[in-house]
Order: C-alpha cells, then structure tokens, then sequence
C-alpha cells in the first residue's frame, strides 16, 4: 500500500509544497528518504502520541517514507499533521484517495493538539490548488488564496474538516487483524448454560476456560462470543496457534524493535486459545501476569517495550490426550492424563473464573440472541446496585471456608454470583445465584485434580 499527499513547510521566501510518499508493508522497519533520520525519530514520537489522542496506535507494519523535494531537519516538524493523516490511512482510518487531493502542515503536540511551532509572519506564496489543513493560529490562516484553508486546533479537528472539505463518509475503524466470521448463537446448537456465562464473561469481560472433546463446538462458541463482543463495531479476534509460543503470545524483540504478540494486538477485542495445554509452558505462565494487570513490560538486551492491552481472553482444552473424556470411551493411559492435566497450574485456572464443559447440550439459550446482545450492552455501560439475602451471605462464606480460600478466588466466587443475579434481572443475590456461580468454577476446587486416576 502506497499513501499519497502533500505537506506544506516554511522558507526563507515564504512556503513551499512537499510530496510525501508513504508505503506500508509486512515488518518492522522505518525508513525514510529525502529527510533527516534523527529529525525523523522526533516526528515519529511526536505523531505516536497524537494519534493516541483520535483511539489509534502507530501501525505494526514496516513503513518507508519519501520526501520530496528534500526537507531541512527544521522544516520536519510541520510535516507531522500530513504524517499523522497518512499513519491513519493506512489503517484505513482515513481514505487513502482522500489524501491525494489535501495539503496539510503543523506540529503536532503530545496530545493531538496542532501548533505553528515558527512565529514569524508568512504568506502562502506556493502555487497550491488544494484544501489546505494548518493549525488555526497561524500566520498562514489570515491568507485567502481562493481555496479553502481551514484552521484547525486538533488532529481530530482535522480529520473531521478534512473529510468534510472533500465530502467523504466516514469510515468505520478496522481491526487489527482479519475479523472472525460473525456466527450468531442460532448458528451453535444448544449450549445453552455455555452460551449464558459466555455472555456474563463477555458483559464483565471475566476470561472463561472451555474444556470438552473435539467437535463439541468450542472453536464455534469462541467465534459466536466475538459476534456478541463485536455487537456492530468490527474487533478483533485473534486465535494464534500454539507454535508461536512465548514471542507470538506476548511479544518479542527482533533487531532492537519491539514486536507486539497476539495479546497486544486483540486489545478490545478477543483472544481465543485453543488447545491450551499444547502451548508451551513458559507461553501459559506468561499469562498470569498479563491476565491480571493488563500491561507487560519487556525488557532485552538490545532495548524495552511496554504494552498495554484489555482482550477478553478465551480458551479451550481437551479434558485428556485423546480428547474424549472418562465418561466417553478415554483409551489413555493414567500417567498420561496426570501429565496432560499437570499443564495447567492452579494459579493459571484461578485466573479463569468461568470454566464451562462443552459436552453437547441441546438445551437452548433461554434467551434469544437480540436479548442477550441488548443485556451485555446494558450491563457494560451500567450496572445495578444489589443487596445480598442472608442465605447467599451464608452460602458465600461457606464457600469461601472450604475451598474459596484465596482472596482472587473469593473475589470471582462473589463478582459471578452477583453477575448471575444481574442475568436473572432481579435486585438481590440469592443463594442460587452462589450455587450457580460455584458450578462453573469447579476447576477453583479441585475438580481437575480430584478427578485423576
């Protein structure tokens, strides 16, 4: 992909035009040509920034950048606005034909906000027969060269005039990788009590743990998940295969550069991990940490990287090595079921609250799919205070004597049970609501381990 469009940079004369040629590509380097390279970095933090500021991040892509006629180090700062615009093409953000027919120039602070970072007075003397984007305060602002020339105080200011001087329709913002296909929950046979804490998980973004045998449909129930968190919005949905391993999970450094893993890069959307036990197990202990702060800090001997991401974390596993289960015919031996249980750690299943069996249920969701897109909406953007009846207090304290013991566990055991309440609709946890919320975190005691052979 090849961006195109125009920068506007100061003279000693007056002003003059720049055509910036960008191309976007499979990697990690940037390169640039016809520029300074260190006056280059210092645009690139600059514009990393800003673009924080309209809910975007800097492309994880391989970027080369030309400039011609080439630029003096001091002239670099005014091309930030036309950068930022480009940086937001290639994300599809912006119309990329959009921005062959713009002029823009500014320096853009950390914050988004467009500044002229020169004083003295100047006149728009270069032959330009385009729209022109400039900061507001500028001297270039007063001029009335026949064109539209809009002052603008933000980069989202800008984006909004530049659209509308060009009549173009906003788009709607990509994902960052390739989307699922929308599978709606009629598409999933049954599951009924499944699809219930899915929607749970997803309305308080709680990771959920799905263990039954192949072709049970856990890979669907993930898909039909994204559909419910996605709603109309387009997120992502990230599956990575095992074989990754810790770089392709978390991240990594390659040649000095940061590289985001699976995990940064399904922020805001979901993460699916089939076939948990077959990931390495430094690849499944790196979660913990992630999984409960949501930022992860990388430290190589050639630099470091920090990341901050919220996914909604979803993984699937077969209950032994042959996938079908004690109560389904299992033809593994007892030393190979330890060993295939023995991947997951407690602290590791203490991180998935909701822990679900798919074994083919054909019960139905007792709610069709509008009403359960509708609640999760509902339930994020607000939710009811309850009160607790003295039977689910007693039935909570119960648990948390017996095997409710650390303070993660109580906490979920107390968030689930007061989630299902919120499900039900009615304004006080009862003791079936704690009973509920008990059998879905079975794992949490000791049922995966209890169990064995």
């Amino acid at each position: 992909m090849v961006i195109k469009t125009w920068g506007l940079v100061p003279t000693s004369s007056g002003t003059r035009c720049v055509r910036l040629e960008l191309r976007a590509e499979a990697g990690i380097m940037f390169r640039v040509s016809g520029v300074s390279h260190q006056a280059m970095m210092a645009a690139q933090a600059r514009i990393r920034s800003a673009l924080l500021s309209v809910d975007c991040k800097w492309p994880g892509k391989a970027i080369t950048l030309h400039v011609s006629e080439s630029c003096h180090p001091n002239q670099i700062r005014h091309l930030d606005l036309p950068l930022a615009l480009a940086m937001l093409a290639v994300q599809r953000r912006i119309d990329a034909s959009v921005l062959e027919g713009l002029c823009a120039t500014g320096m853009l602070g950390l914050d988004g906000a467009l500044s002229w970072p020169q004083n003295n007075g100047l006149s728009l003397r270069a032959a330009i027969d385009m729209p022109l984007l400039l900061p507001e305060f500028s001297p270039l602002a007063s001029s009335s060269p026949g064109w539209p020339v809009l002052g603008c105080t933000d980069l989202a200011q800008a984006i909004q005039k530049g659209r509308e001087v060009l009549r173009q329709p906003t788009p709607q913002p990509p994902a960052t990788s390739n989307p699922s296909p929308r599978v709606p929950w009629m598409g999933v046979v049954g599951e009924g009590e499944a699809k219930k804490w899915l929607a749970i998980g997803c309305a308080f973004r709680l990771p959920c743990l799905l263990m039954g045998p192949p072709g049970m449909g856990k890979s669907s129930l993930a898909k039909a998940a994204h559909a419910l968190i996605a709603g109309d919005e387009r997120v992502p949905f990230l599956a990575p295969h095992p074989a990754g391993g810790v770089a392709g999970l978390v991240g990594s450094h390659r040649r000095g550069h940061p590289v985001p893993g699976a995990w940064a890069l399904a922020d805001r959307g979901l993460l699916f991990l089939d076939e948990l036990t077959e990931w390495p197990r430094n690849a499944r202990e790196s979660l913990r940490h992630v999984m409960e702060t949501g930022v992860l800090h990388l430290h190589r001997a050639d630099g470091s990287s920090a990341w901050s991401s919220s996914p909604w974390i979803v993984a699937a596993t077969n209950p032994c090595p042959c996938g079908m289960g004690q109560d389904r015919g299992c033809v593994c031996a007892s030393q190979d079921i330890r060993s295939h249980r023995r991947k997951l750690s407690q602290p590791l299943l203490d991180r998935f609250p909701i822990q679900l069996e798919v074994l083919g249920d054909d019960a139905p969701c007792e709610r069709p799919w509008e009403d359960v897109l509708d609640w999760v909406r509902a339930t994020r953007t607000q939710r009811p205070n309850l009160s607790w009846g003295s039977g689910a207090q007693s039935k909570l304290h119960a648990c948390n004597s017996t095997w409710a013991k650390s303070r993660r566990v109580a906490k979920h055991l107390k968030q689930l049970s007061e989630a299902h309440a919120i499900w039900r609709g009615v304004p006080r946890v009862g003791a079936n609501d704690v009973d509920s919320a008990s059998e879905v975190m079975w794992l949490s005691q000791g049922g995966w381990w209890r169990t064995l052979p």
